[in-house]
């Protein structure tokens, strides 16, 4: 069975939680691939899923702190960004131990971008539609300043709850 999902790059939970689910229902990880997550049917289990990103593939990862705390790699999945590795795991003890350094790098970069080209772009936006409207004083660029506005608020949103989710560590 093939079933397409997305999920957050930046929390790995509700994924690890999906997974855990279909393991209840008795359908276990096989391979995740373009497709999607590919499952094969078995008895229903308690099992515990880890999801792991390395942005680096050029390095080798080191298996063994995952192998320590009892789980095995199920399956690999390519990008462009980087591998992304799925575990399962029985009779897992808390707390897990994690490779969160390169989800981290990607949440800076995801900051990065934010910053460079939405807050930039709104910003221009909004003094190009200032300078139009104190020359023109047109109805026009009222509107493209409510415009440019609106869309520095939703890039801030989106900014803060980036700087936000690095905060709290997801």
């Amino acid at each position: 069975m093939i079933e397409q999902k997305e999920f957050s790059l930046f929390n790995p939970k509700p994924e690890e939680d999906y997974l855990n689910e279909m393991a209840l229902k008795g359908l276990l990880l096989e391979k995740v691939d373009e497709q999607g997550y590919h499952f094969k049917e078995t008895d229903p289990i308690d099992a515990y899923y880890l999801v792991e990103f390395y942005e680096n593939i050029e390095e080798s990862v080191d298996l063994s702190i995952y192998q320590i705390q009892n789980f095995e790699l199920v399956s690999q999945f390519f990008t462009k960004k980087g591998i992304w590795l799925y575990f399962l795991g029985h009779h897992v003890e808390e707390p897990i131990q994690r490779h969160m350094t390169d989800r981290d790098s990607l949440l800076d970069k995801a900051i990065k971008r934010v910053e460079m080209f939405g807050i930039t772009l709104s910003g221009f936006i909004i003094i190009f539609s200032i300078f139009y409207i104190i020359k023109e004083n047109s109805i026009y660029f009222w509107i493209l300043l409510l415009l440019g506005t609106g869309f520095l608020v939703y890039i801030l949103k989106i900014y803060f709850g980036l700087r936000k989710m690095r905060k709290i560590g997801l």
